[in-house]
């Protein structure tokens, strides 16, 4: 009781001293310089205008509200997606999805109503996910993934390299993206990291996945990622959780896209000739 009342009075001040708002970090295709995707990043602004980072998720977990504050995240993510399409069609944003959130009930087809409310498609839409979520409830896992795939809705698996079971989990589950964290990329100054490195892009690619490597902030980071296959990148060394101003003012949003989503789209289109 008294961590629930801790945490309602932190909810409490927050509001009071700021407001939640959302910023984005894209996602890079190291070929061709281009933005592939966008990660929705919740943050804190206060009166004073200095943002902060979401420590305050914690307190959120701690009283049960990680549905409400994911559902508000998602919904504003849209509302940005949108603008975002006014400038390209082909944008997508990627959403991180709480454990909770994702076990809640009819999860799937709340997200579902979202996005047909929006004036985006389901195609353009990612939802993150991490180990945490996998470890809980297997039957539920294979739903929540399963789903949102028949949506054509996009499933990242986050975090990989950080938990146990992470090999597992990718012979079971069918996720199109692979998000290899920072903390192996931080080792890759000694041989034992660079192997460690170069073995996780190898189970990342044997599941067929797209391989995104995050928290990449130096050249010499760049170039051994790309040395071992890997194609896209988020981090520092390219850009940092920016906001929709900002966004709109590095014109990121004219030349947007891959070779692969051009290859795709052009077998899409001979596919649906056909």
């Amino acid at each position: 009781m008294h961590q629930n009342l801790k945490a309602q009075k932190e909810i409490e001040r927050l509001q009071a001293e700021g407001e939640f708002l959302l910023y984005f970090q894209p996602q890079v295709d190291v070929k061709t310089n281009k933005v592939i995707s966008f990660e929705t990043l919740i943050r804190y602004q206060n009166n004073e205008g200095k943002i902060l980072p979401p420590t305050f998720l914690a307190a959120f977990r701690q009283l049960g509200l990680m549905p409400d504050l994911d559902f508000w995240v998602f919904d504003k993510a849209l509302r940005a997606g949108e603008r975002f399409s006014q400038e390209n069609k082909h944008v997508k944003l990627s959403i991180n999805i709480s454990p909770d959130t994702v076990l809640s009930k009819n999860f799937v087809s709340k997200i579902k109503a979202h996005i047909e409310e929006s004036t985006l498609s389901f195609s353009q839409i990612e939802i993150e996910i991490t180990e945490e979520l996998l470890v809980q409830n297997e039957v539920d896992d294979a739903r929540v993934i399963d789903q949102p795939h028949d949506l054509g809705i996009a499933v990242a698996l986050d975090d990989f390299g950080t938990g146990y079971s992470s090999l597992a989990y990718l012979s079971r589950f069918d996720f199109d993206k692979v998000k290899i964290d920072r903390t192996l990329v931080l080792n890759l100054d000694t041989q034992r990291g660079r192997d460690l490195f170069s073995l996780a892009v190898q189970l990342g690619k044997i599941s067929n996945a797209e391989i995104v490597v995050e928290g990449v902030e130096e050249l010499k980071e760049v170039e051994f990622v790309s040395s071992v296959g890997v194609r896209y990148i988020q981090g520092y060394y390219y850009y940092r959780p920016m906001s929709q101003q900002d966004i709109f003012a590095q014109n990121l949003l004219k030349d947007f896209g891959s070779e692969q989503d051009e290859s795709d789209n052009s077998q899409r289109a001979v596919t649906e000739s056909v």
